[in-house]
Order: structure tokens, then sequence, then C-alpha cells
């Protein structure tokens, strides 16, 4: 670290600035600033405006017996890459170390800031991105106008400050309360500052999450995501992703935000204070976040609790109104779904012993992975590849249990929303497996009846994909007369197994587009001779072109004749 000798201007490198009393400066670059190369040569670094600034940062020091300074233009030597990185990854802990930061507000008029903290709020030093941690770090700060009359401190101003910057008062009092707010908080108070480089944004947020990383100038906002990715290896604190996009152009997402700028109306977020709930873990993978987590499912989505809530929210009962974000599923994992907003879920705060003592089919404890950022294009791309998706719905009546379902293809199957993803593909196949149990007190031979619906897409001659499904029992009679690539004549029955061979016999190519059954009537056995009434299934195939994803729907009606 490079201090100035408050006494000649000179610069004097030290190993350990923990002993060293030194003042530093916080302020906003302006033009003719004095750099590392340019203190040198004392005589030619006078000349340049920004000298002033240096000049009076030392004398502050030495009328208050410090015979050190550190101006950050001149105590870097930002040609050299190593040095910069240092001083970027230390920038937070100097400031802390400093026995008095002087805050220089350029633009701060000569008034009473007490009654008029507006005028105080006005000022860059406000908008800029490094000066948050320089705020926050530092234990004594004195501010000074732009004639270097001194304002007001640190603790003085410290309810003005917090208004101003949205940092707590007990963080702005003592910042080594800065871990206790949760991670979109500490977040929201970059959320309105800028940077000349769009790196910096994330580069000056280093010391308030204590992370350290090298630095890659050139890599643009992607360097939010690596700061990110570094916070979740040392935090498991899921408000990091309790983030709202900026834009509604982009449906779907990944599960980490693009700048601090989404963190906007975070300030309020907090973690749950429920001994009941242990933290999850997650990870960082080369397919994005994995995380053990719960998820509800509700309307084609999915939500994940983020074990966090607004403290602005406000529950009329007992439960704590908990933050989730919306998921999708794909054939890859899920993505984060309508990104503009966060929902608000009602968890009771026992919510997680009683899970565990009984769980429930729209609540459940899963193993997840969601891309860590998607890009517009992808977005687009994924949204096609949803939309000609399937969905299924059983309607059977009282007298018949809801059928047990199992589906094949298992990876493009979502169980939770019983529902394909069909890549939108035109190779695409599934088949679903219905065991009836049939109820109401009859007494069969057979004690289940298995049908299978099989489905697919298929390009007409236009070359746009339309959907085909058909109904099947499970009998060892039963064989479909189909000719292969070989052109040979091929037999073939309704099995998960035979999958394959039945995309290629019932494909609109291979039925000259006739219709596929609809309707099965299975043969049931009543015991002792009791005549028991015909059970039918019916299957209804529909495109709802409105439908934002799995436009097309298969309904399986179960009813007695």
């Amino acid at each position: 670290m490079w201090l100035i000798d408050a006494t000649t201007i000179r610069l004097h490198f030290v190993e350990d600035p923990s002993t060293y009393e030194y003042a530093i400066l916080s302020h906003t670059w302006e033009g003719g600033e004095v750099t590392f190369q340019d203190i040198a040569n004392l005589e030619e670094a006078t000349k340049k405006p920004g000298f002033a600034k240096i000049q009076k940062t030392c004398n502050l020091a030495l009328e208050r017996g410090i015979t050190y300074a550190w101006v950050d233009t001149c105590c870097i030597d930002k040609t050299s890459s190593a040095e910069l990185t240092e001083a970027i990854n230390s920038m937070f802990q100097w400031y802390k170390l400093s026995a008095v930061c002087f805050a220089y507000l350029s633009d701060l008029p000569n008034c009473e800031l007490r009654h008029n903290s507006s005028v105080l709020g006005a000022c860059r030093w406000f908008t800029r991105g490094w000066t948050l941690q320089e705020l926050i770090a530092s234990k004594s700060i004195e501010f000074y106008d732009k004639q270097w009359n001194m304002k007001g401190t640190k603790l003085s101003l410290s309810t003005v400050l917090s208004r101003l910057t949205g940092v707590d008062e007990e963080i702005i009092r003592d910042s080594e309360l800065v871990s206790t707010a949760s991670v979109a908080k500490r977040m929201s108070w970059a959320a309105s500052r800028q940077t000349t480089r769009v790196e910096d944004m994330s580069y000056c947020l280093f010391g308030i999450f204590d992370v350290h990383l090298p630095l890659i100038y050139g890599e643009g906002w992607k360097a939010f995501i690596r700061l990110q990715e570094a916070i979740i290896l040392e935090s498991s604190d899921l408000s990091i992703f309790a983030w709202k996009a900026d834009f509604a152009d982009q449906a779907i997402r990944g599960v980490l935000a693009f700048s601090p700028s989404e963190f906007r109306q975070a300030g309020d977020i907090q973690g749950l204070d429920d001994p009941l709930i242990i933290a999850p873990d997650f990870v960082i993978t080369n397919k994005g976040v994995k995380i053990e987590t719960f998820l509800r499912q509700r309307d084609g989505e999915y939500y994940m609790t983020l074990q966090c809530m607004d403290s602005k929210v406000r529950a009329r009962d007992e439960n704590q109104k908990v933050l989730a974000i919306r998921l999708l599923k794909t054939a890859h994992g899920y993505v984060r779904h309508r990104p503009t907003d966060l929902t608000i879920v009602s968890q009771a705060q026992k919510s997680t012993a009683k899970f565990l003592r009984t769980p429930s089919p729209e609540i459940k404890i899963t193993s997840i992975c969601i891309p860590k950022s998607i890009s517009l294009a992808e977005s687009r791309i994924l949204h096609d590849r949803l939309v000609h998706g399937f969905s299924l719905k059983i309607n059977a009546l009282a007298s018949y249990h809801h059928p047990t379902v199992t589906a094949q293809p298992q990876h493009l199957w979502d169980e939770g929303t019983y529902a394909f993803i069909t890549e939108c593909n035109e190779k695409f196949a599934g088949a679903v497996k219905l065991i009836v149990h049939p109820g109401g007190g009859f007494q069969f031979t057979r004690e289940s009846i298995t049908v299978f619906i099989f489905l697919g897409l298929a390009s007409n001659i236009e070359r746009t994909l339309q959907p085909w499904a058909g109904i099947y029992q499970d009998s060892p009679g039963l064989g479909l007369l189909y000719e292969d690539s070989n052109k040979k004549k091929v037999i073939v029955g309704p099995n998960f197994s035979t999958l394959p061979e039945m995309r290629e016999a019932l494909s609109p190519s291979a039925t000259n587009n006739m219709s596929l059954p609809q309707t099965l009537t299975p043969v049931l056995e009543g015991r002792g001779g009791v005549k028991l009434p015909h059970v039918q299934l019916a299957l209804t195939l529909s495109t709802d072109y409105h439908s934002p994803y799995a436009r097309y729907q298969l309904i399986v009606s179960i009813r007695g004749e």
C-alpha cells in the first residue's frame, strides 16, 4: 500500500497498513486528477486541478497529528494490473483501518444541513458506486462542502445518511454489522449507483460482501455474475435470488441477476427468524445453481421459497409471508419465470416440521438445477420449446379412483404439472400409462385397467407442427401393423418399451392422417356372474393458442355407461 507523507507529499510504501495511522480521502473523480505517475514530479503535479484535494487532505491530517494520508487517484499504480487488483480487493479494509476519512463533496454548497438534507442528497457523492463502501467501512468520516467547510460527521449525520442511502443506521455507525444485512438488502444499497466502467459496479462491492476476485476488465455484466457466484460460495442466504428484472422483454431468465439495479426493491428484505428452518445447500455447477429446496406447484408453475420476507408486508395471521420466485421445468432443469415479479406465499411458522411429518404432493423437497443466466435469444428459444408442450388432465367419476399415472420419456415429463416438454421437436413422442382402479364397491376379477396414451408432434406440408394422440388398452392380443424404415411389415404392441415403434406406427405420415382412437371401452368381468356397467375412457385433444405454455391439452374422461 502506498501512503503519502503528509509533510513532503512523497509516496511511501508500507507492507502492513494496520501498523500506520493515516487519513483517507473519499471523493468523486473529476478532470485533471493527479495520477501515481504524476505525483513523482511535484512541480508538474501541483499544476493539475486535482492536486488541491491532495494538499488539503494532507493539511487536515497534519492538523490532527496524522503524518500519512491516502488518496486513490495517486496512491494506486493503475498501469500495474497486479497492484490494481490488490488495491480494489483491499479497498474496504483500507478505509476501515483509516484513522479518519475526509469526504469531500465538491458540489455541496455552504449551507446548514440539519434542516436542508435534500441539498446533501443531491450531491454526486451519493450516486457513485465506490463511495458506498467508503461510507460503510470508515469508522470516522468528516463531511466537507466545496469550500472545505466541515458540515458534520458520520455519527452526527447518521440518521440523514441512512435515509439518503438506504443503509441501516446501526450499520453506518458500526461497519462490523454489515454482514447481518441480507444479501438482497446489501445489493439494494448499490441499485441506484453508477460507475464509469460496467465492471466496477461489481468490483466496488467486493468489500461489502467480503469476497476477493481477480479483475477482468472487458467482461462487462459477467463481472456481476462472478460476484454472485463468489457470494454463493460463502453464504447460504437465498435472498440473493430475490431480485426483479428491470425490463419485461424476457419472460424466462436464469437464477442470477444481471446487475445490482435489479435489487432496487429489496431494501426491506430480511431473513426469516425461524429456528425450525435450516438453510439449504446450494452450489455452482457447470449447469447452473444446484439447490435442494421446497417447491410448491400451482397453475403450471413452481414456486421456490427464498426463506426471506419483505418487512413492509405485514401478516394478518400467524403465518409468515415468505418471498418466492416462479419456476418452469424444462428438459434440462428449471428456469425462472416472470422475473419482473416476486411472489409472496403464506408459510406457517412450523411448516417445515409439519412437512417432514406429512408430505404433501403440492409441496415437496427436491434437488433442482437452474441456469445462472439466460440471454434474450435463449429465452425466446426456450419459450418456443415450452409452448408446444402437452398438458394432461384427468376427469374421473367418483366411482373410480384417480388412476396411477406414469410417463415416458421421464426426462421430458413434468410430474408436478402433468405436462410433456416436447422441445418443439417434430420427432417428439411420448406415452402415458394409466392404471385405473375401479371403486364403488364392485368386485372385479380384474383389479385394474391399464391403458396407454401415445402422443407426439409431426410437421404438415406447411412445416407447421401438429399434435397427434391416441388411446389404447394394454392387451396381450393387441398389435399394430406398420411398415418400418426397411419396408418390412412389423406388428408392435402398446408399451413403454415400444415407444419408438409406436411413434413410427401412429405418426400422421404412417396413418395417412387418419384419426387415431379417441375412446376405449375395456372389458370388465364381475365375480359370481354379476353384471357390471361398462367403463369408457374418452380422450380429447385440443389446441389453445392463447396458452403461454403447453398449448396442446389432453383430457381423459373416465365414466360409466
